[in-house]
C-alpha cells in the first residue's frame, strides 16, 4: 500500500512538472508570435497624387488634389507641407518612427507651383524642438549688449578734417 502512494505522488510530480512545462512553452510561444502594429499618421498620399501636380498650377488647384496642407511656410514665396509617418511597435512595447515622408509644394511669387520636392527619412535633420532659441548672424550677444554697444567709447560728432 505504501508503494501505491509513492506511486501517485510520483504521478502528481511527473504532472505538475508537466503542467509548468506546457504553461510556460505556451507563454514564450505566445510571445513570439506577437504581431507587429504598424500604424500610419498624418496625410495619405500616393505617388499618382503626386506626380498630377504640375508647375503653374494655382495654391487651391493643389489643395483639391493634395487636399488641407499640414503645414504652411510664414514667409514668401508660399510652400504647403504635406507630412506622413509610419510607426511600428509590437504589443506593449513603445512604437518608434520607421519611416517619415514630407512631400513640399514651393509656390512662385505670383501664388502657382514652382517645384514639387520629395523628402523622406533619411533626409531628415536633427535639431533641437525644445530649446525655443533661433540661431542669428550675429552670434551668441544678447539683447543688453546690443543695445549699450556703444556706450563708454569714444563718440566724434564731427570729424575735424572735414570742419577746415
Amino acid at each position: 500500500m505504501a508503494f501505491g502512494i509513492l506511486g501517485d505522488a510520483r504521478d502528481l510530480r511527473t504532472a505538475l512538472a508537466a503542467a509548468i512545462v506546457l504553461g510556460l512553452g505556451a507563454a514564450f510561444a505566445g510571445c513570439a508570435v506577437l504581431p507587429v502594429q504598424e500604424e500610419r499618421r498624418g496625410h495619405l498620399l500616393y505617388e499618382s497624387d503626386i506626380q498630377q501636380i504640375r508647375p503653374g498650377m494655382t495654391a487651391d488647384q493643389v489643395r483639391g488634389l493634395l487636399g488641407t496642407p499640414d503645414t504652411t511656410s510664414t514667409t514668401t514665396p508660399t510652400t504647403f507641407y504635406y507630412i506622413s509617418s509610419t510607426v511600428s511597435g509590437v504589443a506593449f512595447m513603445e512604437p518608434s518612427e520607421v519611416d517619415r515622408r514630407v512631400v513640399a509644394v514651393y509656390f512662385t511669387p505670383f501664388n502657382t507651383v514652382d517645384q514639387v520636392a520629395n523628402y523622406t527619412f533619411k533626409d531628415g535633420k536633427v535639431f533641437n524642438t525644445i530649446s525655443r532659441t533661433t540661431p542669428t548672424a550675429h552670434g551668441d550677444k544678447d539683447l543688453l549688449d546690443k543695445l549699450f554697444k556703444g556706450i563708454g567709447k569714444k563718440q566724434q560728432l564731427f570729424d575735424p578734417e572735414k570742419s577746415q
